[in-house]
């Protein structure tokens, strides 16, 4: 990320390309780390993890860097085209920055001088809660963020506590991103067999009805699957068989 923004608080008026492309690079990162596909729920990816996307990093960086101008001395350069741009009502960092403090309902930096460390203070915490509203407002229309959108955005304990297989699984039995046949209904497999289940071949193979099937009953001796780590190992164990019965098939 440090090399990829080198410099982000410069680039004013960016083209929307640009910025898609500096997202997408974040996010196959991130699918990356959970080795999950392209159909994985963006936001979700960020959500899980306490991530800013790549848009709000840039911000953050735009509103450091001018209160950073703003504290020279006049006869900077720098503070010097500030004033000019601010005086004229020319497009650049000075406007950019005015709509972006307007965006985050912050002080305006351009009108206002504000200690760096309470200045950073501010943006960091009100582009966290900005970002959030934002990440919040995507997941709402999808069905696969259900249950992590009702949680306080951050990184999870689960990524920190766990090995990186056991992250992974608890990651994708969250977001319904487990290789389950009505996870991915349009598979074109999966829809020519009527999404039914490899194990009891008696209903549609859904990810509430893998915690119960009867086919997996033994897997789930000694286990809670209302324990992280029971699910966690229980699911890992299904998906074994599964593709052993599937490749039976």
């Amino acid at each position: 990320v440090p090399a990829l923004l080198n410099n982000a608080e410069t680039w004013v008026e960016m083209p929307e390309e640009a910025l898609t492309q500096l997202e997408e690079l974040q996010n196959m990162f991130l699918r990356s780390i959970f080795k999950v596909p392209r159909g994985t729920p963006k936001p979700a990816l960020k959500w899980e993890t306490g991530t800013l996307p790549m848009w709000a990093r840039i911000m953050v960086k735009k509103l450091y860097f001018l209160n950073s101008i703003k504290h020279q001395k006049e006869n900077v350069l720098a503070k010097q085209v500030l004033s000019e741009q601010v005086r004229l009502g020319l497009p650049g960092l000075a406007k950019e920055c005015a709509e972006i403090c307007q965006k985050l309902g912050i002080d305006n930096i351009v009108k206002n001088e504000i200690p760096k460390g309470k200045w950073k203070k501010v943006v960091k915490e009100a582009s966290r809660k900005y970002a959030e509203k934002e990440l919040l407002r995507e997941m709402e229309r999808l069905e696969k963020t259900d249950k992590i959108k009702t949680e306080k955005f951050g990184a999870k304990g689960y990524i920190q506590d766990k090995c990186v297989e056991d992250a992974r699984t608890q990651f994708r039995i969250r977001t319904n991103m487990i290789d389950i046949k009505m996870n991915f209904k349009s598979d074109p497999r999966n829809s020519r067999e009527l999404w039914r289940c490899d194990g009891c071949r008696r209903t549609v193979e859904s990810q509430p009805h893998i915690l119960h099937c009867p086919a997996y009953k033994t897997l789930r001796e000694g286990r809670d699957v209302n324990v992280d780590k029971d699910l966690i190992k229980y699911v890992q164990d299904v998906l074994v068989v599964r593709e052993k019965m599937r490749q039976g098939n």
